[in-house]
């Protein structure tokens, strides 16, 4: 072993992407649980993005020492767009109010509340806009949604951006609307602030170290569509000075969250763990071997039921065919 020291990122919550596994059981949770926890244990230092993910793996078995360091972003670049430019290339009046929302459309981010809220707000609101950057599954639900509630027309789809285009996007808008409750940090919260825009965010976790309500958003409580619209609302009704109040705050945050500070974090943190001792793993190398062999087991057992339920589909098909 070359005793080199290893900091490992927990940016990711594996277990809540055990659904694009086909027929994903409780035990695959479990299993992306602990392999995660594994992991880290291995390691000098652990980077966590948010108060809650530090405190959720701990909870969890993680005894290696853990730091709270959000990705950071670039807030100078994000502090200029074409905003109007933008607007006008999706046929969006100049003084409609845009509620926008930016990021991969994955089940996971919880799509069908934040459709079925601006569908609500939409539909009080009859000269309001709603703007989707970004692609994936959950895209054509969203889109059937908004279309259900009689507001399509005005719900538009820009689809994945370069950098530039996504800039302009968060410029475009009024309000970002964000309902996940898997993030572990919401980059693309702090991303719509660094741009000026207020948030309107569903209680989470991670996201709730971000967002202020009444100060630089609006933090909803409770996964419901009224709520969400009514905070969407309050926002569209917010006077001239206390809407400079919430981009100003909002600029603020994201200054806090930004690249420079999270990389001089970063940078300092790896100089102590480069100028500390390495603790004994020996034990925790022989427990993660074992725990390997056993995931890969229970892999194998997965893949050999997957394999013979599709050699049943497949014959099926084929007779069905020839009938």
């Amino acid at each position: 072993m070359r005793q080199t020291p290893l900091v490992f990122t927990y940016h990711t919550m594996y277990e809540l992407y055990t659904h694009y596994v086909p027929f994903g059981a409780e035990s695959l949770v479990e299993m992306a649980k602990r392999l995660s926890v594994g992991y880290a244990n291995l390691c000098d230092h652990v980077i966590a993005p948010s108060r809650y993910i530090a405190e959720l793996i701990a909870s969890r078995g993680v005894f290696t020492p853990t730091t709270v360091i959000p990705t950071g972003v670039d807030v100078a670049r994000y502090e200029r767009g074409d905003g109007t430019g933008f607007r006008r290339r999706l046929g969006i009046p100049e003084g409609a109010f845009v509620v926008g929302h930016v990021g991969r459309l994955a089940p996971e981010k919880n799509l069908g509340l934040l459709a079925e809220s601006v569908g609500v707000f939409m539909q009080r609101d009859r000269s309001a806009h709603f703007v989707v950057a970004g692609a994936g599954p959950s895209g054509p639900g969203m889109k059937e949604s908004l279309e259900s509630a009689g507001v399509g027309e005005r719900a538009h789809y820009a689809g994945q951006l370069d950098e530039p285009e996504v800039i302009s996007a968060y410029h475009a808008m009024n309000v970002f609307a964000f309902s996940s409750q898997s993030e572990t940090q919401g980059i693309v919260v702090a991303e719509a602030m660094a741009a000026g825009v207020p948030v309107v965010a569903l209680d989470a976790p991670a996201v709730s170290e971000v967002v202020e309500d009444g100060v630089n958003g609006v933090v909803v409580r409770r996964a419901d569509a009224g709520e969400f619209a009514d905070a969407l609302a309050r926002v569209a009704q917010l006077p001239a000075e206390h809407r400079a109040a919430f981009i100003g705050a909002a600029r603020q945050t994201a200054r806090r969250c930004s690249v420079d500070v999270c990389a001089e974090k970063s940078l300092a943190l790896y100089l102590d763990v480069l100028c500390g001792a390495r603790c004994d793993i020996s034990q925790q190398i022989h427990e993660w071997s074992g725990f390997l062999k056993r995931v890969e087991e229970e892999w194998n057992l997965w893949a050999n039921r997957f394999s013979a339920l599709a050699g049943v589909v497949v014959r099926t098909g084929g007779e069905g065919g020839a009938r």
